[in-house]
């Protein structure tokens, strides 16, 4: 037999402490929770991303650790390796698209450096606008065109190609590829460019626009009404006393139909009008005449589809131009802008106006004007005169418009301390000036932030101190829209 096993008062109180530890431990963990896990693995989901310049141009990337991971090790830095191509949030990994182009996209865990993964991000231009520069065209049968292409916006969007397609065949062919078209016989056709976007798949990735081809019937002659009547119009006190539009027909070539012979009807029935002599009278697209001076003169019909198919009839004007008034002599136009010549001719049935610029012995030009409209566009600084033309028949009449285009506002400087002080019911006076000083618009704007503490005169820049405090004054220049503050202080 072996010896019983005696507790001791002094074992007891051993087991006690064991005890008494074992409780604090456990304690510990359930007030302190299980130990953290750390990280082994981190990756982003997904291998690439497509990102466009306009629409879908962000993305954040979805990403795992592994099992169990604690959140406190989840914290992750972001960079990218062509910042020109896309960004990413170095915090929350919102990727943005810059420009056309490929970046690498890398994730990094924070406290593990080692810990890292990338995504390859691929940006392409966004197609915002595909058309055509014109929605009708008439093209004569048996006619091939060379390539017509629609028009991209912007034109370096990203596309990997274009195709075409003719809605009637029969009418006019396409060519898949290079859009030129083949006219066959009359009728009318759609012409669909469809533009496949790089970057996207399936439907969204198809962008079409259209255009109409018309193949006309030819035209055959122009018969007028009365083709032997000569038009006589009388001008009193330089004003036309009478205008009248020729009557006329345009008629195709001779079908037959069942015996009967008739002439057929064109698809375009559209004339051009001239003058022979265009300072005895001016005509309109719709045949109306209008007389300018006394003269003899004709009046041509031509037809649009046939240049070589013609008919003329005589005509008998009377004119008398009285003045012209312009609407201003000086005029200053900022690069970047337009302005337009006004001119008032008496009598108002003149319309033979002519904008000219007036060149400068070995000086390139200041400005453009567009000959028809008047509207001058400045090409650099400088100064340079407009020349106004009005004729009729034999009187001419000028006048001459000094443009200047001023030098452009770079930045404007306060003339005055950062900070003023002005007592309550005073007046003071700030200045500001343009940079550079022999800009050509020196005109600024003045406001308050405060008028309750310190108004301000908008032209002049005058502030009057209203009530104790402080207020900013903003100054804005009117040409390029510069801005700097003051801090006024009212005692």
């Amino acid at each position: 037999m072996g010896k019983q096993f005696k507790a001791t008062s002094k074992m007891t109180a051993k087991f006690l402490v064991v005890l008494m530890v074992l409780q604090a431990v456990l304690f510990s963990l359930t007030a302190f929770g299980a130990p953290k896990v750390q990280p082994t693995t981190f990756d982003i989901t997904a291998a690439s991303v497509n990102l466009f310049t306009v629409g879908v141009k962000t993305n954040k990337p979805a990403v795992t650790f592994s099992t169990a991971t604690d959140a406190t090790y989840k914290v992750v830095t972001w960079s990218s390796d062509a910042i020109g191509v896309a960004t990413v949030d170095p915090t929350t990994g919102l990727i943005t698209a810059v420009a056309a182009g490929t970046a690498i996209i890398k994730g990094t865990v924070k406290d593990y450096p080692l810990l890292t993964d990338s995504i390859t991000v691929k940006v392409f231009n966004s197609l915002t606008t595909v058309a055509y520069d014109k929605k009708l065209v008439t093209i004569k049968p048996n006619v091939t065109t060379s390539a017509y292409k629609p028009v991209l916006t912007p034109a370096n969007a990203s596309v990997t190609g274009i195709t075409y397609t003719s809605s009637k065949p029969g009418v006019a062919t396409v060519d898949l590829n290079t859009g030129a078209v083949t006219t066959i016989a009359g009728g009318t056709t759609v012409i669909t460019a469809t533009v496949m976007l790089d970057g996207l798949v399936g439907a969204a990735a198809k962008r079409t626009t259209t255009y109409t081809v018309i193949v006309p019937t030819p035209v055959a002659a122009i018969k007028f009404v009365k083709p032997a009547i000569n038009l006589n119009y009388i001008v009193k006190n330089g004003l036309a006393t009478k205008s009248a539009p020729v009557a006329f027909t345009v008629v195709g070539p001779d079908v037959t139909v069942n015996g009967r012979t008739t002439a057929s009807v064109p698809t375009n029935k559209v004339v051009t009008w001239s003058i022979g002599d265009p300072t005895v009278a001016t005509v309109t697209d719709k045949g109306v005449i209008t007389p300018l001076k006394i003269g003899v003169t004709t009046i041509t019909a031509t037809s649009d589809y046939d240049s070589t198919i013609t008919k003329t009839v005589a005509l008998n004007v009377y004119a008398n131009l009285t003045k012209i008034t312009l609407a201003k002599t000086t005029v200053t136009v900022k690069m970047g802008t337009t302005d337009a010549v006004g001119v008032t001719v008496d009598p108002v049935s003149v319309t033979n106006i002519v904008y000219s610029v007036v060149p400068v012995k070995n000086v390139t030009d200041v400005v453009y004007v567009n000959a028809t409209t008047g509207v001058i566009t400045p090409i650099k600084v400088g100064k340079q005169s407009i020349l106004v033309t009005v004729t009729a028949g034999d009187i001419k009449k000028t006048g001459v418009i000094s443009v200047t285009v001023p030098k452009p506002v770079t930045d404007i400087v306060w003339g005055s301390k950062n900070v003023a002080i002005v007592k309550i019911d005073k007046t003071i006076k700030l200045l500001a000036n343009v940079l550079p000083a022999d800009a050509g618009v020196k005109t600024f704007r003045f406001k308050s932030s405060a008028y309750g503490i310190a108004s301000v005169n908008g032209a002049t820049g005058e502030v009057t101190g209203i009530s104790a405090g402080t207020a900013t004054i903003t100054v804005t220049s009117d040409d390029g829209a510069f801005t700097k503050t003051v801090d006024i202080v009212v005692s």
